[in-house]
């Protein structure tokens, strides 16, 4: 390789040991334009104030592969009381993890966490940065950028595993999924945004242990499927969540109503609303309540569902969706949405019919 340089650390006998690659610019080709602004500034404050800061994670992953991230999150040596004190909209939240939400407008913040400490036992044990990256989900997602001098610190072969798009986990296989079952939604994700290979001994655990999903609170839930809504590759992702046997964990009763319908019309209504809402979501013409759409269509479109009065069509349809909770608001509307559409075919069918018995008649 071209620009890779490796850091040594030395052992109590003095042995030199290398720990980490570190991959300059002509090597990666992230310039620090690439970077938004709100994060940049995030980091140049704490680096002013004498902290280690770093863009991590899914950004450096998804400029690695020629993506557009949503989010740059940062990791710094900063506890999040110090942090707090350095920006003055910041807040502290978690309680599993406490990391802060440096606000930059109203609405729009940057996402702070500290290094943490390889004890698993206390997530809020904060460490160095080396600790930090053992303690991450997959390779892929441990990888460190610094936008002013531009290098990636790569700990784990993170940097390759992008290269040669391989997902491979950095958490050993018999405890990644009991300390927190999300990380299986995410990895079918990134296998099928991204086609990331997953090794067969992955894919095995992941259908074995599906059922943790179920002992997740329904706000994380909550919180994943809206990211997989909002990714615009929805459609992809149920397909590959169906496929590793975690859709009849996530959605029950969705999985039900599709396994008894069986195949044919429903699935392919599904797909096609969901492809749908795919290119509404890359277009960036999408509210959060049509995100939600495409469930509301299928449960409308049952026997019998139309003929309800809207309050129990309403609560039916929150049950329908448990444990994905959304705002009541956007269970409203996402209704409202495919009942006024049902409500405007209904009228131009009976147009269509008029205007034929018009033409008929005239015939006559």
């Amino acid at each position: 390789m071209g620009n890779v340089r490796i850091r040594y650390r030395m052992t109590e006998d003095g042995t030199p040991v290398p720990f980490a690659r570190v991959y300059g610019v002509e090597e990666h080709g992230i310039r620090r334009e690439a970077i938004d602004h709100h994060a940049l500034m995030v980091i140049r404050r704490l680096r002013k104030a004498g902290h280690a800061a770093y863009v991590v994670g899914g950004a450096v992953r998804d400029l690695l592969l020629g993506k557009h991230p949503k989010d740059f999150d940062i990791v710094t040596c900063a506890t999040p009381g110090r942090i707090k004190r350095l920006f003055p909209y910041a807040r502290v939240i978690g309680r599993r993890f406490r990391l802060v939400h440096v606000y930059v407008t109203k609405e729009e913040y940057v996402e702070v966490t500290t290094f943490r400490s390889a004890r698993a036992d206390d997530p809020n044990a904060y460490g160095s940065i080396e600790e930090d990256a053992f303690r991450r989900d997959f390779t892929v997602n441990a990888l460190y950028y610094d936008p002013f001098s531009e290098e990636i610190l790569d700990f784990v072969d993170g940097f390759t595993h992008v290269r040669e798009r391989r997902l491979v986990p950095i958490i050993p296989l018999d405890r990644i999924f009991e300390e927190d079952p999300v990380r299986m939604l995410r990895a079918v994700k990134y296998h099928a945004r991204m086609e990331l290979e997953m090794p067969k001994e992955l894919v095995r655990k992941i259908r074995d242990d599906a059922w943790r999903l179920e002992e997740v609170s329904a706000s994380r839930l909550t919180e994943e499927i809206y990211k997989i809504l909002a990714c615009g590759e929805a459609s992809s992702v149920w397909d590959a969540l169906q496929r590793f046997h975690l859709f009849d964990h996530l959605l029950p009763h969705v999985h039900e109503v599709l396994g008894a319908a069986g195949p044919g019309i429903p699935h392919e209504r599904w797909r096609e609303e969901f492809e749908r809402l795919d290119r509404l979501v890359r277009e960036g013409e999408v509210d959060r309540d049509a995100l939600i759409v495409p469930f509301a269509r299928l449960f409308v479109e049952r026997d019998g569902m139309r003929e309800l009065p809207f309050k129990e069509l309403y609560r039916a349809f929150k049950e329908f969706l448990r444990p994905f909770t959304p705002p009541n608001r956007d269970v409203d509307a996402a209704l409202r949405r495919v009942l006024r559409k049902r409500r405007r075919k209904r009228r131009r069918r009976r147009c269509v019919r008029h205007a034929a018995v018009q033409d008929a008649r005239g015939e006559g």
